[in-house]
């Protein structure tokens, strides 16, 4: 499997949900997962979603605090009530960054390579910020779409 480079942003599949990932082939769920993380830290960025790089399929890497992390078939099930607002950058809109409001509370569950089912609950920070806004992609939202209007 080939990671292409960053897709035009008038791509179909950076706009429609992406689909749930399959257990059934584990040798390519880590390829794929790992060569999405290396395509991400060589363009700088901290989170990359399969859509992004032309891969309809519900996973997404994370680099935070030098910990990867590697999320298939997320579920956010509970926003917290409590907003925080900050700057924003994405892969797929190099050099643009622009203000994007979050819940600082989220949990729900995800499946690790395996396919077993991890539940997560993140307080605040960049893991939350950064989950929040990759979960989004797999589910064809961009970031322009969560921005604050001042």
């Amino acid at each position: 499997m080939v990671i292409p480079k960053q897709l035009e942003l008038t791509a179909k599949v950076l706009h429609q949900p992406a689909h749930e990932i399959k257990f059934d082939n584990p040798k390519q769920l880590d390829y794929l997962a790992h060569k999405m993380l290396d395509f991400m830290l060589k363009n700088n960025g901290v989170g990359l979603a399969a859509p992004q790089v032309g891969i309809s399929k519900r996973l997404f890497v994370m680099e935070i605090d030098r910990v990867s992390h590697f999320i298939f078939n997320p579920v956010i099930k509970e926003y917290g009530s409590v907003m925080i607002t900050g700057q924003e950058g994405c892969l797929s809109y190099p050099g643009e960054f622009i203000t994007v409001p979050r819940s600082r509370d989220i949990s729900g569950t995800y499946q690790n390579f395996r396919g077993d089912t991890i539940e997560f609950a993140f307080h605040g920070g960049l893991l939350s910020v950064c989950f929040q806004h990759e979960y989004d992609h797999l589910d064809g939202i961009v970031f322009h779409e969560r921005a604050k209007i001042d």
